[in-house]
Order: C-alpha cells, then sequence, then structure tokens
C-alpha cells in the first residue's frame, strides 16, 4: 500500500450473497483491516448502503479496527 489514506469500496448488493461471496468478503476485509497500523487512515464505503464506520475517514487504531471488523 503506498498511500496512507485507504478508501475500501465494498459491494453488498443481494448479489453478493449467493455463492458465499459476502462470507469471502468479510473474511479478507477483517484480514486486511487487523493488518494495518495507526499509521493509516481508512475509510469504508458499501453499495448499496453508505459509510461505515463514521462519516469520513478515521485513524486505523484498535477502536476503529474493531468497529470495522
Amino acid at each position: 500500500i503506498v498511500g496512507k489514506r485507504i478508501l475500501f469500496i465494498l459491494d453488498t448488493s443481494g448479489s453478493m450473497y449467493s455463492y458465499d461471496r459476502i462470507v469471502v468478503l468479510r473474511s479478507e476485509m477483517t484480514g486486511i483491516i487487523q493488518s494495518l497500523s495507526e499509521a493509516y487512515e481508512i475509510g469504508i464505503l458499501t453499495f448499496p448502503k453508505t459509510r461505515f464506520p463514521g462519516k469520513d475517514f478515521g485513524i486505523a487504531d484498535e477502536k476503529f479496527r474493531e468497529r470495522s471488523v
């Protein structure tokens, strides 16, 4: 990862629930988020829903990672 601000855009539409795609997405995102240090700011945007957690980027500290997972 080159930058210090990372925006994840995740598809959470109905098609993700076939063939356990959403399970794979959750598993992969959990690993990625848990591996990030506080040097990064992350944002998560899901569609067709909204941003999570919060309205902007957050520092990838332990509390933010815990809420994100």
